[in-house]
């Protein structure tokens, strides 16, 4: 069972009743059918439980894929099945049976922003430009910091604004995890003199990371032997192809959804999401996070983290929140937390936690505005003491 829903021990005591209560009758009837008391009336006990046991299953996944095939009710739901934030099933399905929004393909990072001659960086900004070689921010990330909001109210605008004499290129990118942040970081520095890097890390990034699919393919990062390793994403000929060449591995649904429940309610009895694979999950960030750290002080860049809380994460930014705390402090690099600056700014103006937030969850006008003050702020400081100055 501790297999079944993922690692670390199964503390919760309803869940280890319901296991240990299946196995118990699995156990009990096939030792019934085997070795219990014979004659014609006890055959015909044995056979049916023996059918009960073999056929059961089999009707139940039966009946299970019927409904998927005519669409009945909600079953076409991919959260009942898998996990978005640990399971490509989930994304593999949901391409199967959602709208999905396609974006612009890149063969190394997934996705990107597209390079055209207005646009010769392939970065988000209002109009168009003439690249900036020095004295530049590298804002990195996804759609929080690529921005929900209008020009010119994103992050890199407003920190534009708020360091004179400085130009921020806004590299977010919506879907983003950290290994594709790094990807970017890896193709996009080079083109600049001593740029000041800003990665903006949303909590739920760090799931990303161990995908191979997310809406689109992506690639997967692994480690070996301690090693960090990336695998491009899965090619196919066309975006159309792709999904009869990379459908589900579910091989029964009956099971993914009664496994998936169990996961559900463990994670709900621990107070916490995103519980399953979760040390599989701190190792490869860990990874990822040094990776960034060193490649960015091998070039001698400036590097700084500024981590954003989903909106329902605001009063308790969770175990991702507690966990990119270790590695930045370990590894002696700079970092905001975006969900104290939120939380100090509603303290001193008395403003709701809905005035900060769009409704589909990312930071609006008046969030980026109190994120962009503290990015620029920790900045200041920084240049202060001798690391650029502004």
């Amino acid at each position: 069972m501790d297999w079944l829903l993922g690692s670390g021990e199964l503390e919760a005591p309803r869940l280890r009743a319901v296991s240990i209560g299946l196995a118990a009758i699995l156990v009990g009837g096939a030792a019934l059918v085997l070795v219990g008391p014979r004659g014609r009336g006890m055959a015909r006990v044995h056979a049916a439980g023996l059918s009960l046991v073999l056929l059961g299953p089999l009707a139940g996944e039966g009946v299970l894929r019927l409904g998927l095939g005519l669409d009945l009710g909600e079953l076409r739901d991919p959260k009942r099945y898998a996990d978005p934030y640990a399971d490509d099933d989930y994304w593999r399905l949901k391409r199967g049976w959602a709208s999905v929004v396609r974006t612009q393909p890149d063969p190394e990072l997934g996705w990107s922003t597209p390079v055209l001659p207005r646009n010769p960086l392939g970065i988000i900004r209002p109009r168009g430009y003439e690249p900036r070689r020095e004295r530049v921010l590298l804002c990195f990330g996804d759609s929080f910091m690529a921005g929900a909001t209008p020009h010119p109210h994103k992050i890199p605008d407003l920190l534009e604004e708020r360091l004179d004499g400085w130009t921020a290129y806004n590299y977010g990118v919506g879907g983003y995890g950290v290994g594709q942040m790094l990807l970017r970081f890896r193709r996009a520095a080079p083109d600049f003199v001593e740029p000041v890097v800003v990665v903006g890390v949303m909590t739920r990034d760090l799931d990303r990371s161990i995908l191979s699919c997310r809406g689109s393919p992506k690639p997967r990062f692994r480690l070996r032997a301690g090693e960090l390793v990336v695998d491009a994403p899965a090619p196919s000929e066309s975006e159309a192809t792709w999904d009869g060449e990379h459908p589900p591995e579910l091989r029964s649904y009956l099971v993914a959804l009664l496994v998936r429940r169990a996961r559900r309610a463990r994670e709900k009895e621990r107070g916490d999401d995103g519980l399953y694979r979760a040390e599989e999950k701190r190792e490869l960030n860990r990874a990822l996070l040094e990776a960034f750290t060193r490649e960015a002080r091998e070039q001698g860049l400036t590097l700084l983290f500024v981590t954003f809380p989903p909106s329902r994460q605001l009063r308790d930014g969770g175990w991702r929140e507690d966990f990119l705390a270790r590695p930045f402090e370990e590894l002696e690099v700079p970092w905001v937390n975006g969900r104290q600056a939120l939380r100090a700014d509603m303290r001193d103006s008395g403003r709701p936690p809905g005035e900060y937030f769009l409704p589909d969850n990312h930071p609006g006008e008046l969030g980026n505005r109190v994120l962009a003050d503290a990015i620029a702020a920790r900045l200041e400081r920084m240049f202060r003491k001798g690391a650029r100055k502004p």
